[in-house]
């Protein structure tokens, strides 16, 4: 990054270090994260099933998952890597 702009090594490093707390941050307030082209995080839960609203409670929920999903762009290019053999030695 900073090779390819004019962003002192300090000024990339307070900005990455601000992303890597924004991150977990408004994760917990509920939102999806979204980081530009490069895709987006956001939590997924695994709860018990509830038949009537006031049995829906924090404690039916059985897991906690972080999910990253990549950009369109990102994955049309990995998509497109080829993947060949490493020969052998």
């Amino acid at each position: 990054m900073v090779t390819h702009t004019s962003l002192t090594y300090q000024e990339a490093a307070t900005g990455i270090d601000y992303l890597l707390d924004s991150i977990p941050k408004y994760l917990s307030l509920g939102f999806t994260v979204q980081i530009g082209k490069m895709g987006y995080f956001r939590i997924v839960f695994k709860t018990e099933g509830s038949e009537k609203l006031e049995e829906v409670t924090a404690d039916k929920i059985k897991r906690k998952r972080l999910v990253f999903v990549c950009g369109k762009e990102i994955r049309e290019t990995v998509n497109g890597f080829l993947v060949e053999k490493y020969p052998e030695a």
